[in-house]
């Protein structure tokens, strides 16, 4: 719900959910643990964001997704959706090196055997 509210809050609320969705899982939840759906939703809502920061939060957000998955979850494992919203994140901001940035997650995307 917060990552399509065009609330520009949106973004960090998303983040927060997903935190606590993760921490419930830990803590012995397994049902609670973020699955891709719930990244690639905070991902976008990040995307559509249009702040400063928010691409950079973008890619956090994967890398918590790798992560995530990487310590086995594996509904966590990253799609071409997730490379995707990353990469229209960084196209969307005007931060400096941000095209440097999304060409770096595509060849990522790639060695992720993704295309």
């Amino acid at each position: 719900a917060h990552a399509a509210s065009g609330d520009p809050r949106a973004p960090e609320r998303a983040l927060g959910v997903l935190r606590r969705m993760d921490r419930a899982a830990a803590e012995g939840n397994g049902d609670a643990a973020p699955d891709g759906a719930a990244f690639n939703a905070v991902i976008a809502a990040c995307a559509r964001g249009g702040v400063r920061g928010c691409a950079k939060r973008a890619e956090g957000v994967l890398a918590f997704m790798t992560e995530a998955y990487a310590a086995g979850n594996d509904g966590a494992r990253p799609s071409v959706v997730s490379f995707n919203n990353v990469i229209v994140a960084w196209s969307k901001t005007r931060e400096e090196g941000s095209a440097e940035r999304a060409e770096w997650v595509l060849r990522r995307m790639v060695a992720w055997g993704l295309e």
